[in-house]
């Protein structure tokens, strides 16, 4: 499902429409860069009503004729509101280990076959024990106050493109909007279920198992509903009407179930937008999406958005071995540590790592043993969540020495921003350490479960990868990825 934004250029005044959750985007009338100013809270928009409540009597009718709802005489009434959704989107990461006996093996998958390439073996498969990391991209949403309009549960009945408003907009400042009675972590939890339910995986055949929801984005969307009070045989009923169809949603009894006082909200949204511009030079940045990192191409400067304000980067990248077709992507690169929280052990050198990757010694000889372990994973919220999991499993478990050296600027065309915050990053460790592992005997799994992934330093670099017509090539260990499945996710 997709959702666009209509918003005001603050340079021009001009209608600035833009696909929903972007940080950055380009006014197309005078093409000055914007910024959503976000202050911390969660950004709320509104869908317009696009039945007028002149049509409202019609549709009780053809819902009277289609037996969905009987014995009413006229139409007393007719109320507009707007009912809260949840919106969430991000990359869902599902490990599992040591499959139980007579439990059905997950499907395999076809790299050939696009649909298939949702998922991702991870790991090496045994005789009766597994050990898979299952991946997607995945949005969802659901109700943020069930008990209004109860059987509109989902935005997902609607196929088309609809277009979003700001929630303060100034049509909108007297409009009936129902409170929000499922708060931020419940919504979490909901969704994190939603998605559990969606991977059709269940959990108690593992000996071990996570869920990761990774650069997920949370946001409120409010939906047109039209009431119709009206009278019948047995006294006043409420009919609820899509507001973008006119479809019929629920009679209830009564006509007092819908107020204009009490819990109904009329609060202001914190959505505004500002200039996108360098703060060295001042030249518009480039806009870049769900981008947090922007590279000027005016002072070759590098800045991370980082809680509404820019910080200053190195430009770090390991040097290309190619001229031409060089694209850098971004990758968060960590120094790390993993421990057994119940036995108290430690790995932090590649040979001990060794001992612990299943086949580690064969797969990690000719690695210098005292190397600190070295994870790079992709600095994405990528479109193929399990593309992004196949690199950084293969690059993490070769352990490559692979030096970064400061960058003075970087070829403009080639650049590519950075989309998952570091926090985010620190949540994905985990995940790729399991697949990194890939063990499935007992001593393995107990420590899957006391895992603790802790890194002792962090920094964004630059990857090359040669440009091969739909693929990227990567120049220092050979593997290719789909240049399409490591995009950005602009959902």
């Amino acid at each position: 499902m997709a959702f666009y934004i209509s918003a005001r250029c603050p340079e021009c005044g001009a209608p600035a429409r833009h696909p929903e959750g972007v940080l950055t985007f380009r006014c197309p009338f005078c093409a000055s860069v914007l910024r959503i100013k976000d202050e911390g809270a969660f950004l709320k928009y509104i869908i317009p009503a696009r039945v007028p409540p002149a049509d409202a009597p019609l549709a009780v009718k053809r819902a009277m004729r289609a037996g969905q709802v009987d014995g009413l005489s006229a139409v007393r009434k007719i109320i507009t509101f707007y009912k809260p959704f949840w919106y969430c989107k991000g990359m869902l990461f599902f490990a599992y280990a040591d499959e139980r006996m007579g439990a059905s093996a997950p499907l395999m998958t076809d790299e050939n076959d696009p649909p298939a390439q949702r998922e991702f073996t991870a790991a090496i498969r045994d005789t009766e024990r597994i050990a898979n990391v299952t991946a997607k991209s995945w949005s969802h949403t659901f109700a943020a106050n069930p008990g209004l309009a109860g059987p509109l549960l989902t935005l997902g009945i609607q196929a088309e493109v609809l277009t979003l408003e700001p929630y303060d907009s100034e049509q909108y400042q007297e409009a009936l909007v129902a409170p929000i009675t499922v708060d931020k972590a419940a919504a979490e939890e909901t969704a994190l279920a939603a998605a559990m339910n969606n991977m059709n995986i269940d959990r108690k055949r593992y000996s071990y198992s996570s869920l990761n929801f990774i650069g997920e984005k949370y946001f409120i969307i409010y939906y047109p509903v039209t009431a119709a009070v009206c009278e019948g045989d047995g006294g006043h009923t409420t009919v609820l009407l899509d507001g973008i169809n006119n479809n019929f949603i629920a009679a209830i009894p009564g006509k007092e179930i819908i107020v204009e006082t009490g819990a109904w909200e009329h609060s202001t949204s914190r959505f505004s937008l500002i200039a996108h511009r360098c703060p060295n030079c001042g030249h518009d940045l480039d806009p870049g999406g769900f981008n947090i990192v922007f590279y000027c191409r005016f002072c070759f400067s590098l800045w991370l958005l980082d809680g509404g304000d820019y910080r200053r980067l190195p430009k770090k990248t390991l040097k290309s071995t190619v001229a031409q077709g060089t694209i850098y992507i971004p990758f968060w690169r960590f120094t790390l540590e993993l421990e057994n929280a119940a036995s108290g052990e430690r790995y932090r050198t590649v040979g001990e790592l060794a001992k612990l990757v299943k086949g580690g010694d064969l797969y990690l000889r000719g690695i210098p043993r005292e190397n600190l372990i070295v994870f790079h994973l992709p600095a994405l919220t990528a479109s193929n969540a399990t593309a992004a999991l196949k690199l950084a499993t293969r690059i993490c478990g070769a352990q490559k020495e692979m030096p970064f050296d400061d960058m003075e600027e970087f070829p403009h065309a080639a650049f590519q921003g950075a989309s998952l915050p570091l926090h985010e990053a620190r949540q994905m460790l985990r995940v790729v350490a399991f697949s990194v592992i890939g063990r499935t005997d007992r001593k393995t799994v107990n420590f899957y479960n006391s895992m603790t992934v802790r890194d002792i330093s962090a920094e964004l670099v630059w990857y090359p990868f040669e440009e091969k017509g739909t693929m990227l090539i990567d120049q220092f260990l050979g593997f290719n990825v789909s240049k399409r499945g490591i995009a950005a996710n602009d959902y």
